[in-house]
């Protein structure tokens, strides 16, 4: 914190700290230039010559901290159907509509193809552009809300049992929103230049 209130001002709080590293560590610039490293080591974070973009980076690191810590509440984006339905409250209140064995994603198509009834149309470009270690958002959640049954023990894994089938498919708009949201926050940072 020091260090970064004798670059920008003593007005610098420990938590703008904290959110310019949460804001910086979602730069693009950042992960391309250390993509390699990230993968074995701590990352490293300097500091933005300039207090603009430091402040650029606190700001996003705010928003982006508030849309993954309250992601449950975040709404899909405009647009975004269920089987051509704009409104979704008939489905969620119909469990056996909502459960779920084995999602397919179809990027290209902008499609999630939730069940043998229902497909999530519409899904913006962004939302499979939200990447978290190596994989999108989106694609985390398909792979872990399926039903399984394990080849040896026989254990059954069913995710309609402990979260159920419209939480399921609410937790699916949602997260199409905070990847849309995070895709838009992403492409304002500041732009980071680094030399190895």
């Amino acid at each position: 914190m020091k260090t970064a209130q004798a670059k920008y001002g003593s007005d610098v709080t420990k938590e703008d700290v904290f959110y310019y590293i949460y804001g910086y560590l979602h730069s693009p610039d950042y992960r391309q230039a250390f993509a390699d490293d990230l993968k074995l080591s701590l990352p490293r974070i300097s500091f933005v010559p300039e207090r603009k973009d430091f402040d650029a980076f606190v700001k996003a690191g705010r928003e982006l901290a508030d849309l993954h810590l309250n992601y449950e509440q975040i709404a899909p984006p405009t647009g975004v159907t269920v089987n051509g339905q704009a409104d979704v409250h008939d489905i969620l209140v119909n469990p056996d509509l909502c459960r779920v064995t084995k999602m397919k994603l179809l990027p290209a198509e902008g499609k999630l193809v939730y069940n043998q009834y229902l497909t999530v149309e519409h899904i913006p470009a962004e939302a499979f552009e939200y990447v978290v270690n190596g994989r999108t958002a989106l694609g985390w959640l398909v792979d872990q809300y399926q039903y399984k049954v394990d080849k040896d023990s026989g254990i059954i894994n069913d995710p309609n049992e402990f979260a159920g089938g419209p939480y399921i498919l609410k937790l699916v708009l949602s997260i199409i929103g905070v990847s849309v949201k995070t895709v838009e926050i992403v492409k304002k940072l500041p732009h980071l230049e680094f030399t190895h």
